[in-house]
C-alpha cells in the first residue's frame, strides 16, 4: 500500500489566519501533490479567538485544494497542585505537539503558518526517516537584531550557517549536522507517532527548567531528538533574516521557502504604501514582504521581484 503523506499546518489564532491562507496558497501555485492538513483549536470552546467567518473564509480556499479540517484540544501541562499552563506561552506550543498525533498520514510535512512556499518541495515528503528521527534546517543564531533575551552564545561565528556551504552549493548542500547542531522547528519532516507523541509530551511535563526553554517548542522538540535528525539546506525553511545576515548563502531564484519569523508578518505592513515608495525609502525585508503578498493576492511574478545578493 501506498504511504499517506501531507502538509500540516496550525491555526490557533485569528492573527495567523491570513498566514494561513497565503500558505494554502503557495502551496497551490507550486502545485504540490499532497494535501494541507489543517489543525484548528474547537471554535465552540472559547480555546481560540479565530471566528466562524475565519472558518468559513478557509473552507470555501479548501473547496479549491485538498484541505481537511479536524479539531484538537490543547494539551495542559499538569502540576501537583492544580492543572494549569507552565506558562502562558507554552499554550499553543502544546498544542503543536499534536501533530506528532495525526493519524492516517506515514510521513507529514509540518509547516509554520508564517511561511510561504516559493517552489515544490515535494521532495522532502519523499525522504526515509524512521519513528525517532526527523529532518528540519539549522536555526541561525547570530542574533542580527541583537535581542537582549536571546542566548549570549548565540553569535556570528557560532552560526551553522557561518561556515557552511555558500551558493551555490548552499541550495542542495546543509551546514555540518551534529550532536550539537540546533535546529529551526518552523519546517519538521515527520513520521507521526503516539509513542513518539508521548515522549515528547512527558518530557514538557516533567522538564526540571521549563522556564530554560526560552524558544519553547524549539528549544523542547531540540532536546527530544539532540543528535537524531538529518540536516537540510538552508532555501526549505529560508529564515528572512538569512537574506541579509548570511548573503552569500542566500539566491533570490532558490529559495523554496520563506520563514517570516519575529512580530513584524508581512501581512502587518501596507504593501501598496510600501510599493509606492522609493527603493530608499523601503525597509531590507521588502523584496520578502512583497513575495507574501503577491501570493496573497494571486499576482503574478515579475523578473524585478527576484535580485542576486550573492556575488
Amino acid at each position: 500500500m501506498e504511504a499517506k503523506k501531507c502538509w500540516v499546518t496550525l491555526a490557533t489564532a485569528k492573527s495567523y489566519v491570513q498566514g494561513v491562507i497565503c500558505l494554502a496558497k503557495s502551496l497551490m501555485r507550486v502545485k504540490t501533490k499532497f494535501p494541507l492538513l489543517v489543525l484548528m483549536l474547537n471554535l465552540e470552546g472559547g480555546e481560540t479567538d479565530i471566528t466562524r467567518e475565519d472558518y468559513d473564509e478557509l473552507i470555501k480556499l479548501g473547496s479549491s485544494y485538498h484541505f481537511q479540517f479536524i479539531y484538537i484540544k490543547e494539551i495542559n501541562r499538569v502540576r501537583s497542585n492544580a492543572t494549569r499552563y507552565i506558562w502562558e506561552r507554552f499554550r499553543n506550543v502544546s498544542t503543536k505537539l499534536r501533530v506528532w498525533e495525526v493519524e492516517g498520514y506515514d510521513l507529514v510535512g509540518l509547516l509554520d503558518a508564517d511561511m510561504c512556499i516559493m517552489h515544490n518541495m515535494d521532495e522532502l515528503l519523499e525522504l526515509d526517516l524512521d519513528d525517532n528521527t526527523i529532518a528540519a534546517c539549522h536555526a541561525c543564531v547570530c542574533n542580527p537584531l541583537k535581542i537582549n533575551m536571546y542566548p549570549a552564545n548565540w553569535i556570528p561565528e557560532n552560526c551553522a550557517y557561518t561556515n557552511g556551504p555558500i551558493h551555490p552549493a548552499s541550495a542542495s548542500q546543509a551546514p555540518i549536522t551534529n550532536s550539537e547542531s540546533y535546529f529551526n522547528s518552523g519546517l519538521i519532516i515527520l513520521r507521526p507517532s503516539k509513542s513518539k507523541f508521548n515522549e515528547i509530551h512527558d518530557h514538557l511535563l516533567n522538564h526540571e527548567n521549563p522556564d530554560s526553554l526560552l524558544f519553547e517548542d524549539q528549544d523542547l522538540l531540540n532536546e527530544v531528538y539532540k543528535g537524531n535528525w538529518i540536516g537540510l539546506p538552508y532555501v526549505y525553511n529560508a529564515l528572512k533574516t538569512l537574506r541579509k545576515c548570511h548573503p552569500l548563502i542566500w539566491s533570490d531564484k532558490s529559495v523554496k521557502n520563506v520563514h517570516y519569523i519575529l512580530d513584524d508578518k508581512p501581512w502587518k505592513e501596507d504593501i501598496e504604501k510600501m510599493r509606492a515608495m522609493t527603493v530608499d525609502e523601503r525597509s531590507d525585508i521588502w523584496i520578502l514582504n512583497n513575495w507574501w503578498w503577491k501570493v496573497y493576492k494571486d499576482e503574478e511574478w515579475k523578473d524585478e521581484d527576484f535580485e542576486d545578493v550573492t556575488n
